[in-house]
């Protein structure tokens, strides 16, 4: 399992290259305290750090709000540091997402396929997602990259 979460070793250029992030948008993130930076500038990002930003946006991509992609990315990420996030693991959005919890659920695909927000067709479906996303498969390919950049730069 990996142990260099919290080690500042990304520089703000290498971030944005693997989530595809604008600058703007990235510094806006840090200023108002829903993605971090370490260290000295010129600012670094740990593994954590990239990968939140990641997530943020990815749902930002999805018109999901800040707010909810933060709440996302602590889940997401508390996985991802206890190495429990699976490939095959997708976020899922209730169309009322205020009913249940924090919004969102993680699900890996196999239930996903099998998952029906109610077992009432004529009911009204407060349930039924709107949004789901293999947020996954989108981490495994931003570990991926982060780990080419760690090579190219030892």
């Amino acid at each position: 399992m990996r142990t260099n979460y919290d080690v500042p070793a990304f520089t703000s250029a290498e971030v944005r290259s693997v989530c595809g992030a604008h600058p703007d948008t990235v510094r806006g993130w840090v200023h108002r305290g829903i993605a971090t930076s370490s260290g000295p500038r010129p600012r670094r990002y740990s593994r954590a750090d990239a990968l939140r930003i990641v997530i943020l946006q990815a749902c930002s991509e999805r018109r999901i709000s800040t707010s909810l992609a933060s709440e996302m990315a602590d889940d997401v990420i508390d996985c991802v540091v206890r190495g429990t996030l699976s490939p095959d693991l997708y976020l899922v959005l209730p169309a009322i997402s205020k009913l249940q919890g924090n919004g969102f659920r993680l699900i890996t695909s196999p239930r996903l396929a099998k998952w029906r927000p109610t077992s009432n067709p004529g009911a009204i479906r407060t349930d039924e997602p709107v949004i789901n996303f293999p947020i996954g498969r989108i981490i495994a390919d931003a570990e991926a990259a982060l780990d080419e950049i760690e090579e190219a730069n030892a």
